[in-house]
């Protein structure tokens, strides 16, 4: 059984993964962002005044591929890679879950259609899961690389049917 320090140890360690389509608060409108976010000026748009309210430990990537750690505030970001075709893996797949099932295996090398991309060791990426029905929403979901090839994600429970999103970057 889950416990208060257990939950919190979890939430701790887990990475959110910004970009410029995620969704902002009112579930609706995209970050667009899509530049260096030591850049964003506070209240110029709503994506930019999001990224320069981050807390620090949080991941921000470009559509290059190009990845961003907050490391300070008020908006202070270190680039933690360049754009994709300098050494930045990634993989995604977004597919339906029908609703009887709370774990799922996913195998990340770059063989699995219509997923894209691929990572050479999964248990160096960072992962995130979202509920692709509801406007990407990141979940709250047990993420395990089981090997160099292998994602494992678990719920508590049977995921609603629907379709879900699966990224990995490394």
């Amino acid at each position: 059984m889950a416990t208060t320090d257990s939950n919190f140890f979890e939430l701790m360690r887990r990475g959110f993964l910004w970009t410029s389509t995620t969704t902002l608060d009112d579930e609706v409108t995209p970050m667009t962002w899509d530049d260096d976010p030591n850049d964003v000026v506070n209240g110029n748009t709503d994506g930019e005044s999001k990224l320069y309210a981050m807390p620090i430990g949080a991941f921000y990537m470009e559509t290059d591929g190009t990845l961003w750690f907050k490391n300070g505030t008020p908006n202070t970001w270190e680039q933690v890679s360049i754009g994709a075709g300098s050494g930045v893996e990634s993989w995604e797949l977004e597919e339906a879950w029908d609703g009887s099932t709370s774990t799922k295996t996913y195998t990340v090398d770059g063989t699995v259609t219509p997923a894209r991309g691929s990572v050479s060791d999964a248990r160096k990426a960072t992962w995130v899961f979202k509920d692709a029905d509801n406007d990407y929403l990141q979940m709250d979901i047990k993420i395990t690389a089981t090997s160099a090839t292998s994602v494992t994600v678990t719920a508590d429970m049977n995921l609603p049917a629907g379709d879900y999103f699966l990224r990995g970057v490394q």
